[in-house]
């Protein structure tokens, strides 16, 4: 699992890949704990290059989202594999992110 972050255009561009399965989830927290808290964020996680996501990655990306959204920060999820969009509808999180 890789984590690239960007600044770009008023956002904070995540280019997540891999798989963010049970062990590589801790690693994925630790590059997002920078973000976390963040005033007024506007973060666009793109998940084109993820094959695979488990609760615990998913718990991951809703902590990001907690941390900045009271502050009005935004995040937004793109590019989802087939996938990991059948793992966001059924988890509901299709609803809770602009996906």
């Amino acid at each position: 699992m890789t984590v690239d972050i960007k600044e770009l255009d008023e956002k904070t561009v995540v280019a997540v890949t891999g798989e963010l399965d049970s062990v590589t989830s801790e690693e994925f927290q630790k590059e997002l704990t920078p973000l976390m808290g963040k005033e007024g964020l506007k973060v666009e996680m793109d998940m084109a290059g993820v094959d695979y996501i488990a609760s615990k990655g998913l718990r991951v990306i809703l902590a990001l989202a907690q941390s900045i959204m009271p502050s009005g920060g935004k995040l937004t999820v793109v590019n989802l594999t087939p996938a990991v969009r059948m793992v966001f509808d059924m988890s509901g999180f299709s609803r809770m992110f602009i996906v």
